[in-house]
């Protein structure tokens, strides 16, 4: 795990973070530094600096300047100079394109391996195992990964539906029972609706997935579990969606294979062949009023 993944990875204070934000954005100047050096030019004590390493899952000062010397070495390796907002100018032709591209999802699919939470994703796995139904909120170009989980799901008997428009998104939440689950998905933890749609569900008792690559932890005693998405790119800055767009549909991809795993090892074929069949078909077993 690289120095950036890892300080994403960490749960932080707001001043450990902006801490944290000036060692990558002073580099190599702080390379030069001794801890008591560093703790006057960010204006803190020794003692804040190395709770800090301890957050980072670091013994000390001597090992964060190792890690963050591999870290700039990383960024000076021409072969992973992807940018991840801007991938590609507009002088490279479309095989330098797809060269770029597939250098992106590489990196992107390593970094979503090195932040994935274990303990969170099992979490996440039996609260989707025992759902009656599973509820989808999410928005803009997630709509089209979260339909395509749905029919996954459809398709091994899950009980799922993706909420396509606020109104749906308010409906399921305010009507979810404790028995089912909602899955949040939002990139930037900017959705509008959000905390709101948070708010009601939980007030309902159901059990709460969250997807995201914020840092924001306002949510924590609602949600049931927490995934990780990595969160590098910029809303405002980036080209598209390409970072973004793999590690949702990497991750829904992860729950739907762990899922079929489990099903296949219980021996339930008789629940998956239905759940085909209701795909074929186009409809599902749902009996819900919407």
């Amino acid at each position: 795990m690289n120095l950036k993944t890892r300080i994403r990875a960490a749960v932080l204070t707001p001043a450990e973070a902006q801490i944290a934000g000036y060692i990558l954005d002073h580099g190599e100047a702080v390379m030069e530094m001794k801890l008591q050096d560093f703790a006057a030019a960010v204006h803190v004590s020794r003692s804040t600096v190395i709770r800090l390493m301890h957050a980072l899952g670091l013994s000390g000062w001597k090992e964060l300047k190792v890690e963050l010397g591999q870290w700039l070495r990383l960024c000076q390796d021409p072969g992973h100079s992807v940018d991840v907002n801007l991938p590609f100018s507009p002088e490279d032709d479309s095989g330098q394109i797809a060269a770029r591209l597939a250098r992106l999802y590489q990196d992107t699919l390593q970094e979503m391996l090195e932040v994935l939470d274990h303990d969170q994703l099992e979490a996440a796995l039996r609260i989707l195992e025992k759902a009656d139904c599973t509820y989808v909120v999410t928005a803009y170009h997630n709509l089209s990964m979260a339909a395509n989980f749905s029919d996954k799901l459809l398709s091994i008997g899950k009980r799922i539906q993706a909420a396509t428009s606020v109104q749906t998104q308010d409906f399921l939440c305010c009507n979810a029972r404790s028995r089912d689950a909602v899955v949040f998905i939002s990139y930037s933890g900017t959705y509008h609706p959000l905390a709101e749609l948070i708010d009601k569900a939980a007030r309902q008792g159901a059990k709460l997935i969250l997807i995201t690559g914020s840092d924001d932890d306002r949510f924590h005693d609602r949600i049931h579990a927490r995934l990780r998405l990595c969160g590098r790119e910029s809303r405002l800055g980036r080209m598209a969606q390409f970072a973004s767009d793999m590690e949702v549909h990497f991750l829904l991809d992860i729950l739907y294979g762990s899922l079929l795993n489990r099903l296949q090892g219980t021996g339930q074929g008789d629940r998956m062949a239905r759940g085909g069949q209701l795909i074929k078909s186009g409809v599902s077993d749902y009996k819900g009023t919407y």
